[in-house]
């Protein structure tokens, strides 16, 4: 493992446990702020579209000014960004934060899929699945670290303790990260970017996107603990937590049953597991089951967001790489912006179930696509 891997190892750890000790019950915190379920709804519609939106951006700064400063001065915004939001008197304020903090992260995505994928020249998924170790091993013990901070402190003040790790990040990212590219100056259209390849990977990656909007990312698991199942705030958090260290625990194996079986074929189990899980759970109003399915969810879509990853590394050229995942992370996730009020309204209108329906949907479509892509590739390209 080189330097630069250790690093994003490191600072994505301290990222992800510091977010999420408060992360997860951002949408009771809304509430509580005087915002209602359809304010919640568009709400995590607008931070969907603005953590995507600037990803094109990002991916040109990326191959204009390379990886590490992409990466590094955003983390320093992010940090004042989360203090003030600890500040917030209403939800609307609390939404226009977090939404810049969105977009300001937003930039970072390209650069950091570039970066990762360019530490390493063999076993890529390998390599994924130890960043995604280290985030998820974050995302598990943060809920945990929250749970037992609620017992002292409100979300305000656990939100500035976090905001103080983000600066820690932002240090450690600055002296320790090097720069993988070097710009050769050469001016490249989107037309030098899409190819039949991209076009079809980036139709599947719409409707991923848009399952994890309404599941991973969308307010419906915490709403449905919380209204249907009538769980505490501790309890969401815990479960939370679990899920996060199930999906720790199967990062480095996800890696390498990705390399073993095939990228594509990694993600369409981690989308179909995920959303059929996370169905049959919306189902259940007691019982054991209720407590265990939501987590071994989280583990299959693991297997998805490895592959992801390695997939648009693997059909990207080097030096025009972050503006490729830039765009495809951009209009994917425009898209999948509309994923949360989707949901709001199949639960509005359909049942408390509606948004799990719509979650497996976009799962099925997104693996259509994904034979389509297998069905275009070579095995040596992706490994089908």
């Amino acid at each position: 493992m080189n330097r630069n891997i250790k690093t994003i190892v490191v600072t994505l750890f301290v990222v992800s446990i510091s977010s999420n000790t408060w992360f997860f019950l951002f949408p009771i915190f809304l509430k509580n702020l005087g915002a209602s379920d359809k304010n919640v709804a568009f709400s995590y519609t607008i931070l969907t579209f603005l953590i995507t939106s600037g990803q094109y951006i990002g991916g040109i700064f990326s191959d204009k000014w390379g990886r590490k400063p992409v990466i590094t001065y955003p983390t320093l915004i992010i940090g004042i960004l989360l203090f003030a939001l600890s500040y917030s008197k209403h939800w609307t304020f609390a939404i226009i934060v977090m939404g810049i903090s969105h977009f300001i992260g937003s930039f970072q995505m390209p650069a950091f899929t570039a970066l990762i994928g360019e530490s390493s020249e063999k076993e890529k998924g390998k390599i994924f699945g130890y960043t995604e170790l280290a985030y998820f091993l974050g995302c598990a013990t943060g809920p945990l670290i929250g749970a037992l901070l609620l017992t002292w402190f409100n979300l305000n003040i656990i939100m500035r303790l976090s905001s103080s790790l983000v600066f820690v990040a932002f240090i450690l990212r600055l002296l320790y990260l090097e720069e993988t590219f070097h710009s050769e100056h050469q001016e490249i259209n989107i037309k030098g970017i899409v190819n039949p390849l991209f076009i079809v990977f980036l139709a599947a990656g719409i409707f991923f996107y848009l399952m994890d909007a309404t599941t991973v990312w969308g307010p419906f698991i915490t709403l449905h603990m919380k209204e249907f199942l009538k769980f505490n705030k501790k309890n969401i958090n815990l479960l939370f937590s679990l899920g996060a260290f199930l999906q720790a625990i199967v990062s480095i194996s996800a890696g390498r049953i990705s390399d073993k079986i095939g990228h594509i074929k990694s993600m369409m189990l981690g989308m179909l597991g995920h959303s059929s899980l996370l169905l049959l759970w919306s189902f259940l109003s007691r019982g054991e089951l209720t407590y265990i399915l939501v987590p071994f969810s989280f583990m299959f879509i693991q297997f998805s967001y490895i592959s992801y990853q390695v997939i648009i590394n693997l059909i990207t050229h080097r030096k025009t790489r972050g503006r490729a995942i830039g765009l495809f992370g951009t209009v994917a996730g425009l898209i999948s912006s509309l994923g949360p009020m989707i949901g709001y309204w199949l639960k509005k209108n359909i049942s408390p179930q509606g948004p799990f329906m719509g979650a497996f949907a976009f799962a099925i479509i997104s693996t259509i696509f994904l034979v389509i892509l297998k069905n275009l590739t070579k095995e040596d390209i992706i490994g089908s």
